[in-house]
């Protein structure tokens, strides 16, 4: 939500100018570009309807402008900025981006597309690995991604006490989509578990109360939204959990109370097994992908009519209706913005189809490549800090991989989730352990004893041994 399709108005923009204007007095006093990126990603991660929907949009930008400004004229602009090859192919996925709307029939939303993946590859794929680099930072990172889940779950928890939810129905945070929460609150599960595990001493039983209750409010909120995605991103997450000696005991706890939960409690569950069961039901009109069925074959097809060039970026939706046309009948009711000369946008809820149909396979290339070399360069730190020694650090490979590789289960059937800012959080965590070892973990025993970089000009980096 870096950027957003809503009304522009003139007072809306007057109200975060004057809250830009103090922002950049602050920061330029405090000369901490990492206090702007915080607030941005706090700002982005805020569910949708919590500030009015206009000055959220506008306030995004704004703070994505902002964090990229103060970072520009802070010094860490004049050391040299880490650039990965995941950076590169984003950079050049824009490009191709940027040149398919040469043959876009909507070129002011496509524009609007290309902005918001712009966003992302600065704030995610940019800001967040240069400016995230040592423990102190990281930890603040965790912090802001534990506030804003429990923003996220505390909002939730307050609809429900005021009456604001049937059970039996689908449960709504304001004005997410119900499918949006569920995926929230798993990336956000990450800062949580981070801390719980880094909390001293005293703090240590506290922290672990406060991370279980975390994971079963989020559990609780999953079933309560019916989201057959979520629902299978929760067990994959458990599962993964599972499979780390770090995180096997919230695993454990989590499958445990979903086992509880279904036997004293089933009445919560009614939203997510009724779904189930529709899908599996011959006499009911949902399937077991929510419908999506025609829409990905449509998408397969205007892939096939336009295999190298694509329809142009943010296209698709439109494009598709032709296609969709002929595989099944689509109510009349126009969802597009007023006035579009295009008509209703129709979202195939899948983001390899869209990215392969807006920007042809060159785009579905690029696209893909970011995916799997961020995911590649992630599993080679894992192995690099297992032989560095840096057993502390393993925690955060074992939080990121279980929470990827559950909601990438879900992801492959969203409907914009192909620019969602969660998309490009999760792949900024994937990169951010490169960038802490471009500073050069060290570790003093052993036969691998090894400085990954002795040339960069950065300031000296915690060593491994220290991270406690």
């Amino acid at each position: 939500m870096l950027t957003g399709r809503s009304s522009y108005r003139p007072q809306d923009a007057a109200i975060v100018n004057r809250v830009m204007v103090s922002a950049v007095d602050i920061t330029a006093r405090l000369r901490a570009p990492i206090l702007v990126l915080y607030a941005a990603l706090f700002v982005v991660l805020l569910p949708a309807g919590l500030i009015p929907s206009n000055i959220h949009s506008i306030l995004n930008r704004s703070m994505a402008a902002l964090a990229l400004g103060v970072w520009l004229f802070s010094e860490d602009a004049w050391r040299r900025p880490i650039w990965s090859t995941t950076t590169s192919l984003m950079l050049a996925f824009l490009l191709w981006s940027g040149f398919s709307l040469l043959w876009a029939k909507d070129i002011h939303t496509g524009m609007t597309i290309l902005l918001t993946y712009t966003l992302r590859f600065l704030v995610f794929l940019f800001l967040v690995p240069n400016l995230i680099r040592n423990r102190k930072e990281l930890d603040g990172l965790m912090y802001v991604l534990a506030l804003a889940g429990w923003v996220l779950l505390l909002i939730g928890a307050g609809t429900i006490l005021t009456g604001g939810y049937t059970f039996g129905t689908r449960f709504k945070v304001l004005d997410e989509n119900e499918n949006g929460p569920a995926t929230l609150a798993l990336i956000a599960m990450i800062g949580v578990l981070w801390h719980a595990r880094r909390s001293p001493g005293s703090k240590a039983t506290l922290g672990l109360i406060i991370a279980s209750i975390f994971l079963l409010m989020t559990m609780g909120l999953v079933a309560l939204s019916g989201s057959r995605g979520g629902a299978i991103s929760l067990l994959i997450v458990l599962l993964a959990f599972c499979c780390w000696r770090p995180s096997r005991g919230w695993g454990k706890l989590g499958l445990a109370a979903l086992v509880l939960a279904i036997i004293l409690t089933p009445a919560i569950f009614k939203a997510t097994s009724d779904r189930f069961a529709a899908s599996t039901d011959n006499y009911s009109s949902d399937t077991a992908l929510g419908g999506r069925e025609p829409l990905w074959k449509a998408g397969l097809q205007l892939i096939g009519d336009h295999p190298l060039s694509g329809v142009g970026i943010g296209n698709s939706g439109f494009e598709i209706r032709a296609s969709v046309v002929r595989v099944r009948a689509i109510d009349d009711q126009d969802d597009a913005p007023v006035g579009n000369p295009m008509g209703k946008a129709t979202s195939i809820h899948n983001p390899i189809v869209v990215i392969g149909a807006e920007t042809g396979l060159p785009g579905l290339l690029l696209y893909l490549g970011v995916i799997i070399t961020a995911f590649w360069s992630f599993l080679r730190d894992y192995q690099k800090c297992r032989n560095l020694g840096a057993q502390n650090f393993i925690p955060y490979f074992a939080l990121v991989t279980s929470v990827f590789l559950g909601y990438m289960a879900s992801w492959i059937k969203g409907g914009g989730m192909e620019s969602s800012h969660t998309f490009f959080l999760l792949l900024s965590l994937l990169l951010i352990p490169s960038a802490l070892a471009v500073r050069g973990f060290e570790h003093a025993k052993g036969p691998n004893t090894e400085t990954v970089t002795q040339e960069l000009n950065y300031p000296r980096p915690l060593p491994v041994s220290e991270w406690r």
